[in-house]
């Protein structure tokens, strides 16, 4: 197999998933205390040594609350853009951890993974999702961002397998005791998917492209529901013609997903 991919935690408390080839290991976002970092590595069977580095997505602190402690305690570089390197400068203050700058749409390789960021609309100061190739097996880790746009169909659907946001039920997020403002911004062009995005673009990525799995990830916890995220991808899969066979799961918050293999 090519690639392995697994969440260590999903949401807004904190966001880690990790990608793996024969050659070496890539976090992508570090929002989890170092002890939770390492306790996942650990029940995955990965050595420290192992990881050649975290590529960050955006600024938003469940993504990059404890970057520096990570990237220190694990002494591995850290892969940004210049938009989101200059909002996490406090966070890297006083650690000696080597940074390095990408540019959105240009591909490098780390670790023995060809890593592809995009531009996704989010409210970070230059949010965007990868793809990750090794071999001829891609998958695309895309969550925090507010609709779907013509870069996000034409990049996923070149996966295989998928980490995607799937972020809140409408009404549940309208019924909601979050103020007024906090309900717009997510809603918002630039926030986060709701589940009846998530799953038109799920049908048209399995209509038009290879996906063979997706692990449903950010889940709200107060506006949103694992049993119902799962029950609209059933029912999604049900209507597509002929039937599709696709491996589903939720990403967990506090605890490791099943691990995706290439």
């Amino acid at each position: 197999m090519s690639l392995q991919v697994t969440s260590l935690a999903s949401g807004s408390s904190g966001n880690c998933t990790v990608v793996r080839s024969p050659q070496g290991t890539l976090l992508v976002d570090c929002g989890l205390a170092l002890k939770h970092v390492r306790t996942g590595l650990e029940e995955l069977g990965i050595a420290e040594d192992q990881i050649a580095g975290i590529v960050v997505t955006h600024e938003h602190a469940d993504h990059v609350g404890t970057l520096g402690i990570v990237a220190g305690g694990l002494k591995v570089p850290v892969y940004l853009n210049a938009g989101t390197a200059a909002m996490c400068k406090k966070r890297l203050v006083g650690r000696e951890i080597e940074l390095n700058v990408f540019q959105n749409g240009n591909a490098f390789e780390v670790g023995g993974i060809l890593v592809e960021p995009f531009s996704i609309p989010h409210d970070g100061v230059d949010t965007v999702a990868f793809c990750f190739s090794s071999g001829q097996r891609r998958v695309g880790v895309a969550t925090d961002f507010g609709h779907v746009t013509q870069l996000v169909r034409q990049k996923l659907l070149q996966c295989h397998s998928l980490v995607l946001e799937s972020n809140y039920d409408r009404k549940k997020l309208l019924d909601s005791s979050r103020d007024w403002k906090l309900k717009q911004r997510i809603l918002g062009q630039h926030g986060h998917l709701d589940n009846v995005d998530t799953m038109k673009l799920v049908a048209e990525l399995i209509q038009h492209g290879h996906i063979e799995e997706i692990c449903f990830a950010h889940l709200s916890e107060e506006c949103n529901d694992p049993g119902l995220v799962l029950d609209l991808a059933q029912q999604t899969l049900a209507t597509l013609k002929p039937s599709s066979e696709i491996k589903l799961q939720i990403a967990p918050r506090q605890s490791l997903s099943r691990t995706m293999l290439l």
